[in-house]
Parts: C-alpha cells; sequence; structure tokens
C-alpha cells in the first residue's frame, strides 16, 4: 500500500474510533441522567409523603416501640444478655418514668419547655439508672451497643471509677416508649 494513503488514512481511522468511543460514552452519561431524575421524582415522592405523615408517626419510627406489657421485661432480659455478652456485671438497677402532655410536672426535668413537652405527649420516658463492673474494653462494648442500636437510646450521668481489677461505670440509660392518647396500657392480667 502507497505510504501517502496510509499517512491520510491512519488520522481518518483513529478520529472515527474516537467519534464512536465519544457516541457510545454520551449514550452512558444519557443513561445515567436518566436514571438520575429517577431517583430524583422517587426522593420527591418519598419527601412529600413523609411530610404528609402526622409528625408523632414520623417521630415514631425513628425513636420508640408501643407500651405493652411486655416490653419492660423484654429490655430487661436484653440487657442482661447484653451485659452477659459483653463480660460486664451488673452491680444495680433503678428505675423512673417520665410522661410528656399537658398537666404533667416537668419539675425532674426542667430542660424541657411546656411547649416541647406538648410535642412530646404520649411519649414515655423510661430511665434506668445502672451501676456496672468489669473490664474497660467490655464496658465500652456495652455503652457502644446502646449508642449504635437501632432504636434511641440516650446516655446521660456517665460516671466511671477505675479500681485495681475493674472498672464501675454508673450511667443513666433512657428509653422511649408510645403510650396510647386514651391512656396508659394496662399492664394487669384481665379478671377471670
Amino acid at each position: 500500500m502507497n505510504p501517502r494513503v496510509l499517512g491520510w488514512l491512519m488520522p481518518v481511522i483513529c478520529i472515527s474510533l474516537a467519534v464512536i468511543a465519544l457516541i457510545y460514552q454520551a449514550g452512558n452519561v444519557l443513561a445515567a441522567q436518566s436514571v438520575f431524575r429517577a431517583a430524583q421524582v422517587t426522593l420527591s415522592q418519598a419527601m412529600s409523603e413523609k411530610q404528609a405523615m402526622p409528625q408523632t408517626q414520623r417521630l415514631k419510627d425513628r425513636v420508640g416501640v408501643d407500651q405493652s406489657a411486655s416490653e419492660e421485661p423484654r429490655f430487661l432480659a436484653e440487657l442482661y444478655a447484653n451485659a452477659a455478652r459483653r463480660g460486664v456485671k451488673i452491680q444495680k438497677l433503678t428505675f423512673e418514668v417520665l410522661d410528656y402532655g399537658p398537666g404533667v410536672n416537668l419539675s425532674r426535668d426542667s430542660s424541657i419547655s411546656p411547649d416541647d413537652a406538648l410535642k412530646l405527649q404520649g411519649i414515655e420516658q423510661k430511665t434506668t439508672n445502672l451501676v456496672v463492673r468489669g473490664q474497660y474494653s467490655n464496658l465500652r462494648s456495652f455503652l457502644r451497643d446502646y449508642t449504635s442500636a437501632p432504636r434511641l437510646y440516650t446516655i446521660r450521668n456517665l460516671k466511671w471509677k477505675v479500681d485495681d481489677a475493674d472498672n464501675e461505670v454508673t450511667v443513666t440509660l433512657s428509653r422511649y416508649v408510645f403510650i396510647p392518647t386514651e391512656g396508659k396500657v394496662s399492664t394487669e392480667a384481665p379478671p377471670s
């Protein structure tokens, strides 16, 4: 083949291949843009549905569980199982319950305004004061299980004491339970 023809033919072939590659990539970009637009529409619909959902339902999806007679025994069973799994010993356990809503005495929890308490109506804060002992890494793992749980737990008043062999942690662990607006669920057995 004539070298002159080959000199003209090679750049034309290279440019043609580059054009084909660009057209292929442009198709990929257009396909990605259509997927992105569809995702935006889906997200927009989900956000609209979320905004239409009552605030209490939105809060309920993230915060707590419905009140039932089995909620506290289930929590305690999980607490003791978690302690055993992490090699931690529960030394002391006490409980408090705080209801939110109109007419509730908020003197125990002054960080909540009456307006906020009204928004939290129907939620009960169940607080567990714990004293636990164990090795440092085990205690950290035990507490991390509650900070990373799917259910909302709040940890307050954390005090750490170090002894010769063990560590002692005093902590307030709170969980949240939804109560019916017409009143609390009875935990007593019905009369037979």
